[in-house]
């Protein structure tokens, strides 16, 4: 809910955009699509911790109406950013802009706001704050559930090993080649390692249950 005046926000961009940048529609290959959706699958990344908070849930039948609102909402918001950021800058240009979205709320002017890309930067770390307090908090779950360790005892821990990594990210190149890093062992932990655990769990599930039917 936080994020919807950022749509308010860029319709400005929207009417200063070109429909012109977005042709041709369907230009490229299937493996170019795959490429730049491993590119972007950073955004999505989180899935995974609802292998770890779904068993808090009370009423997950409930729930699950919710989540694929959620789910719905969070597509179409990247899908107008992607679409009005794809408008508003050049083939080129766009190669050169560093923070794109960024750089198109820098052209908004209000009498009362002089530097209006703060209060959009503002907004966005409303957004970031969930997606970092989950991740965390599952950390603290796991611990917990491997070496009994109490959660108030391995946040201050998991904090400060955070906090210490984050020191060692001073150029943008070093975030750049962690962002590739993360988007690879990403796509190979949610696509390869999560469902390798699921058929090794199944055929260890089947395996039990036919020994315990032909014990006597």
């Amino acid at each position: 809910m936080i994020t919807i005046p950022l749509f308010f926000l860029f319709y400005i961009p929207f009417q200063q955009g070109d429909i012109h940048h977005l042709m041709p529609v369907i230009n490229h290959t299937f493996l170019d699509l795959l490429r730049g959706a491993g590119s972007s699958s950073f955004i999505f990344f989180g899935l995974e911790s609802l292998l770890i908070y779904f068993p808090f849930l009370t009423l997950p039948e409930k729930t699950r109406k919710w989540a694929h609102i959620a789910l719905l909402y969070t597509t179409l918001k990247y899908a107008v950013i992607i679409i009005v950021t794809l408008m508003y800058f050049s083939q080129g240009l766009l190669k050169h802009t560093l923070w794109p979205s960024l750089a198109m709320t820098k052209f908004l002017e209000l009498s009362f706001i002089a530097r209006f890309e703060f209060l959009y930067i503002f907004m966005w770390i409303l957004v970031i704050i969930p997606t970092v307090c989950i991740p965390i908090w599952c950390c603290t779950r796991i611990i917990k559930r491997v070496t009994t360790l109490k959660p108030r005892l391995s946040l201050p821990v998991v904090l400060t090993a955070l906090f210490i990594i984050a020191l060692t990210f001073k150029e943008r190149t070093e975030i750049d080649s962690l962002e590739k890093f993360v988007n690879v062992k990403g796509l190979l932990f949610i696509f390869a390692y999560i469902p390798l655990l699921f058929i090794i769990t199944i055929v260890f599930l089947r395996s039990k249950s036919t020994q315990q039917k032909d014990s006597p």
